[in-house]
């Protein structure tokens, strides 16, 4: 009977400990500035190991407001270079970035002034081109992009579409 009650106990405590294991932590946002969408965009990219994610290196992130009670991310792979001439021209360069599962997401902030570190990561990346005579610029019409659409008033709902269009809006309540 020992033997019983000790097997009953071990199997109660793996229960436990394996649904306690297995919770995700789910972060609420309160705020809904582009920052905030922005990130919760790319960490469930990069969380749910998006067959996207396996096949570039550097992904290029847009915000864009859709309507009056959407907004828009936008995180497509990267196969083009910047130029950089010289000092000036690192203005034109994105000023945000993301490290996340070895690659790099960028975008381009208006709010936000340059980021003098963001040169450096793109060096890193191989994405910074000094002669623009040998640059090709490269536009794939076929790639997929991984599409969030959010709801301005509560930034934790939200639905992912992938697709190489724009036409794809999910159904969205966001009332």
């Amino acid at each position: 009977m020992n033997n019983y009650k000790i097997l009953i106990l071990v199997i109660i405590l793996t229960t436990i400990t394996s649904c306690g294991l297995k919770r995700e932590k789910k972060t609420n946002y309160q705020s809904n500035n582009q920052s905030d969408i922005i990130n919760i965009a790319i960490s469930d990219f990069c969380k749910g190991k998006s067959k996207l994610l396996q096949i570039d290196n550097s992904f290029h992130v847009q915000y864009k407001d859709f309507n009056e009670n959407l907004c828009r991310v936008t995180i497509i792979g990267n196969e083009n270079k910047f130029i950089v001439e010289n000092k000036d021209s690192l203005e034109n360069l994105p000023n945000k970035f993301i490290e996340c599962e070895k690659k790099l997401f960028f975008w381009k902030d208006k709010s936000s002034n340059k980021n003098d570190s963001i040169y450096a990561k793109f060096l890193k990346f191989n994405l910074i081109e000094t002669n623009n005579e040998i640059l090709e610029e490269f536009v794939d019409d076929k790639k997929k992009a991984a599409i969030y659409f959010f709801c301005k008033n509560n930034i934790n709902k939200y639905k992912k579409v992938t697709s190489n269009t724009f036409n794809n809006i999910p159904r969205l309540k966001c009332n």
